[in-house]
């Protein structure tokens, strides 16, 4: 982006843009996503798959699901809950693991 900024003489603030400086469309972007990630990973990646990454990562680190649920833009917490069950029930296993280790006295 920096290369092009420079190419093209714009200022923008955005991660990815077009040659304007300007919000790139979405399917030009899953394209460029698609393509450069299965030559360089050997896996196609989608902005889906990024997003769920996010979120399961966030999950992780213990952010609330009320949290998550907001930056994802989901109506409520339920629909994050349902999506990312396999997540919870990861930490719910980590978590009881974790309990199993401590001493009282």
């Amino acid at each position: 982006m920096l290369k092009q900024r420079v190419m093209y003489g714009y200022q923008t603030d955005l991660f990815i843009s077009d040659t304007d400086g300007g919000h790139i469309k979405y399917y030009a972007y899953n394209k460029y996503l698609k393509d450069n990630s299965k030559r360089i990973l050997g896996r196609a990646l989608t902005p889906h798959t990024l997003r769920h990454t996010h979120a399961s990562l966030l999950m992780e680190q213990g952010v609330s699901i009320d949290t998550i649920s907001r930056r994802l833009g989901h109506a409520d917490s339920q629909i994050t809950r349902e999506i990312y069950l396999h997540v919870t029930k990861k930490l719910q296993e980590k978590e009881n693991e974790q309990l199993k280790g401590m001493k009282i006295i």
